[in-house]
């Protein structure tokens, strides 16, 4: 599932509708006004395709008519600021069109272009830039990443005015924290500590000057996460007991929390840890931070070895904490595996199809068929292996038709052909794999399940002459692609050694 969303797009859509109708308005038969009406029609069109079942067809209608739109107006726009805003703002939407569906591709394309035309529009060059390199991020393109959250930050962030710090969306102030995690990922650990520096110097010149409290807020958070990332740990319980300090009590359950984690992964006080996330839970029951508290506590105690303490606080969440999802899936997915690892299977089993049954679309859910399958596969037991692979199919295939959005859907196929690829039914996996990218032809990444389906054929079934079919359609399929140019290269390999 996706990880990471592009957390600033589409942010600006109602800036230039504003824009448009404050200066076009009256104006019936001028340039700006046709271009106003035609986006208000390709935004309506945008909103009836997002609000239902993904069709093909009318995703493909709604693209063009933003594209006419563009088109159409696109050498006017040094006509008229109303037009120029008009074209930016119909590119920004179709760059989120296509994120919307999918196909990142095509939206990291889409925001360029955005971002190439919005000179006149800081704003929404600023929305572009990030969104490219927050997409990029979620594609594991960290080199592209890095590349379009530096060039943000130099845009927007080296020499920004204060001035316009409170309107700016509140995640383009994580651009240094992103790039220290992406160049720290990438081992390049100098760098990291260059943009944690840079993250520190940012957020204490907006802490210095700033007035606006929901900005100063947001950064000491900000600076927080930057000691954390730095693992400053002295200075990070510091300046969180600091601003603990200062917390209303919405804010103080969060803030004790971090202290909490402080204590337990930087400063390896364990005890300590335990106890500070007991007390989050005794003093703020109803806060969001109480169940997590709980999960915390019950972790250092399984890590600890005591698993019958550890299961009581799981049953408190599950108790207390009912209608908390992702808490009650995390503790209903641990007491499973500790009933596992005590051997107590049919207890785990049932709590597994509970997962999958209560929480389907949850990364736990997705997960549980494929454990009890895979749990009796280790057991050897056949005919039990065989009954499990047949509910998970069935459970996948039936996510797959249902009314959810189309990620789960997506996710959901995924999950089968792993079902299919576990168990061993290599010529079903075969099968599901090459006929993903025509069901969902607006996800980007099924185009390389024809490579997985011809290594497959190679190396399980032995059956070279239909693993090169398999490249020879994806050849054809995607001309002058990247998954083409992989297939042709494996292809002339499996000719090779006839």
């Amino acid at each position: 599932m996706k990880k990471v969303k592009a957390t600033c797009l589409w942010l600006l859509g109602g800036v230039f509708v504003l824009l448009v109708i404050f200066s076009c308005s009256g104006k019936n038969e001028s340039m700006a006004y046709k271009a106003e009406q035609r986006l208000f029609k390709a935004r309506k069109m945008k909103n009836e395709l997002v609000g239902s079942r993904f069709n093909e067809d009318f995703f493909e209608r709604t693209k063009r008519e933003y594209q006419r739109l563009i088109n159409d107006f696109s050498n006017s726009r040094s006509d008229s600021r109303e037009i120029d805003g008009i074209v930016v703002s119909a590119q920004m939407d179709l760059a989120e069109l296509d994120y919307r569906a999918g196909l990142l591709d095509s939206s990291i394309i889409e925001f360029k272009k955005a971002a190439a035309i919005a000179d006149n529009f800081p704003d929404a060059r600023g929305n572009a830039l990030y969104s490219i390199a927050a997409i990029s991020e979620e594609m594991q393109k960290k080199n592209e990443a890095i590349n379009y959250y530096e060039q943000f930050y130099n845009e927007f962030l080296k020499e920004i005015d204060l001035s316009r710090a409170p309107s700016m969306n509140s995640s383009y102030f994580t651009a240094p924290l992103k790039l220290a995690q992406l160049t720290r990922d990438a081992g390049d650990m100098a760098g990291s500590a260059q943009w944690l520096k840079k993250a520190e110097n940012l957020y204490n010149k907006i802490l210095s000057s700033a007035s606006d409290t929901t900005l100063l807020k947001a950064t000491r958070l900000n600076l927080l996460t930057a000691y954390l990332e730095g693992k400053r740990w002295d200075r990070a319980l510091q300046w969180a007991e600091d601003i603990e300090k200062e917390a209303g009590p919405e804010e103080a359950p969060a803030i004790e929390f971090i202290i909490a984690r402080i204590y337990r992964d930087g400063k390896g006080d364990k005890s300590l840890a335990y106890e500070r996330f007991m007390k989050i839970y005794k003093k703020f029951p109803e806060s969001n931070e109480a169940p997590l508290a709980l999960l915390a506590a019950a972790g250092i105690d399984r890590a600890r070895g005591k698993t019958e303490e550890a299961t009581k606080l799981y049953e408190k969440v599950l108790k207390e904490y009912p209608t908390n999802s992702p808490a009650a899936i995390e503790a209903e997915w641990n007491i499973a595996e500790i009933d596992e690892s005590q051997n107590k299977w049919v207890e785990a089993s049932l709590r597994y199809k509970s997962i999958y049954s209560n929480y389907p679309t949850s990364l736990e859910g997705f997960e549980a068929p494929i454990r009890i399958m895979k749990n009796y596969l280790k057991k050897g037991e056949k005919d039990a292996a065989a009954a499990a692979y047949k509910q998970a199919v069935e459970h996948y295939k039936k996510m797959e038709k249902q009314e959810l959005p189309i990620e789960p859907r997506i996710l959901a196929a995924e999950y089968l052909v792993r079902a299919m690829v576990e168990f061993g039914d290599w010529q079903k996996a075969v099968e599901t794999l090459v006929s993903l990218p025509d069901i969902y032809p607006q996800y980007e990444n099924f185009k390389a399940n024809y490579l997985y389906a011809a290594s497959i054929c190679e190396t399980e079934l032995k059956d070279r002459g239909r693993a090169e079919k398999i490249l020879t359609r994806c050849i054809e399929k995607y001309p002058g692609s990247e998954v083409a140019k992989e297939a042709k290269k494996q292809l002339d390999r499996l000719r090779s050694i006839r």
